[in-house]
């Protein structure tokens, strides 16, 4: 029987000995291999069989946040944007609702990344516009408003284990994790405003002879 065959056996022999009652990932002892295989976990594994690597049932989980940089967000429909010529007064009150954001979770539950990162990640938080400006010169101006976010990143781990015999064939933990990606959360915090006008088909920054707050 070549090793590859012999392998293939061992694993079949942990599936067998496994009974129904819940799902656990085994993983091939081979240095070389990163594959993994899902069995049943169930009532009896054989002392032969015992500790075969295998990845904790549901066990998937958030940890370490990161602050990555500050993001604003600038979208293009009022109350964020409008536009106006000068000189004119231009105004903006409104409330709105802006959202914390998760990229992915990976399969992470939400609450874990929520403990991660210290905050809720598809909160949707109450705000107010208030922003006033007085347009100086006879151009025609684009008024912003721009949602502030903090970004974090953080990482996702799956539990690793043994299925031991005697121990009711699930996978048990043993201390360590394996790395499975890395995502971000942003986290609403200000916001801010930014005013431009179209100077030979480009759009720039408007200086204090352009406006006032």
């Amino acid at each position: 029987m070549t090793r590859k065959a012999v392998k293939i056996a061992m694993i079949a022999t942990a599936v067998t000995a496994v009974g129904g009652g819940g799902l656990a990932t085994v993983l091939q002892d081979d240095p070389g291999s990163s594959k993994v295989s899902t069995v049943s976990a169930g009532t009896h594994v054989s002392a032969k069989k015992a500790k075969v690597p295998c990845v904790v049932p549901n066990s998937r989980v958030a940890k370490y946040r990161h602050f990555e940089r500050t993001q604003y967000v600038w979208n293009n429909n009022y109350p964020w944007r409008t536009s106006a010529w000068g000189p004119k007064n231009v105004e903006i009150k409104k409330g709105e609702k802006v959202s914390n954001v998760v990229t992915a979770t990976l399969g992470a539950p939400i609450k874990s990344i929520n403990l991660a990162v210290g905050f809720q990640v598809t909160q949707e938080k109450s705000t107010d516009i208030s922003m006033r400006w007085r347009l100086k010169t006879r151009r025609h101006f684009t008024l912003r408003v721009g949602q502030g976010f903090k970004v974090y990143k953080f990482n996702v781990y799956d539990a690793l284990g043994y299925i031991q015999a005697g121990g009711g064939g699930y996978c048990v933990f043993n201390g360590k994790y394996r790395y499975v990606g890395s995502a971000y959360a942003k986290n609403f915090w200000t916001l801010d405003d930014k005013c431009t006008y179209n100077n030979k088909g480009k759009q720039t920054l408007c200086k204090k002879s352009d406006v006032t707050y």
